[in-house]
């Protein structure tokens, strides 16, 4: 409390002497201007002493305060930039996994449509040789057919004149004999084709 009293003096007394100083009246030129110069240097020092006096803590307090806010704050732009930069990296490294990926997807898909083509040329070549072979089969069976039809007609036909001609010139007995060996030339040629 005592000291409060003393400042509060200390305060008053240099508010007050520029005042006293003013009023003492104007006597000699230069010698109170010096004076009043001195004692408004006094009043400014004692103000400004007084001012570090009674606002060095609170200011002491207000600038650590400001200080370790903005430390704080730093820290926190500092934790911030950081998770960013993860982040910047986790995404970069999606995005190279997702070109990677899209990558061996479409090499993936190259080689299955060349793998396709391929199986789809050997049943088309697989189709082909047995359409070939089918064919092939069938005209071997129309020749056999056809084979078959023309020594059918071929004996019909040369039964048929050797008729003719055993019928002008054979007689009855004759024809008899020659009928009977032709049916068995023709039962022979029958059973062994």
């Amino acid at each position: 409390m005592r000291q409060t009293t003393a400042i509060l003096l200390a305060v008053a007394a240099a508010m007050l002497s520029p005042s006293l100083a003013l009023a003492g009246g104007g006597e000699g030129h230069g010698g109170a201007d010096w004076l009043k110069l001195i004692l408004a240097f006094v009043n400014f020092t004692l103000f400004v002493g007084l001012l570090v006096f009674f606002l060095r803590k609170p200011m002491k307090s207000f600038f650590a305060t400001r200080r370790d806010e903005i430390e704080k704050r730093l820290r926190e732009a500092a934790e911030l930039k950081q998770q960013a930069s993860d982040k910047y990296q986790e995404y970069e490294a999606k995005l190279k996994a997702l070109e990677e990926e899209g990558a061996r997807i479409l090499a993936d898909a190259r080689a299955e449509g060349e793998d396709e083509k391929k199986r789809i040329l050997e049943a088309a070549e697989k189709m082909a040789a047995r359409v070939a072979d089918d064919a092939q089969r069938r005209i071997d069976a129309e020749v056999r057919a056809a084979r078959i039809a023309l020594r059918k007609e071929a004996v019909s036909e040369a039964v048929d004149a050797a008729r003719r001609i055993l019928a002008q010139q054979l007689t009855a007995d004759d024809d008899q004999k020659l009928v009977a060996s032709t049916v068995d030339q023709v039962e022979k040629m029958g059973g062994s084709a």
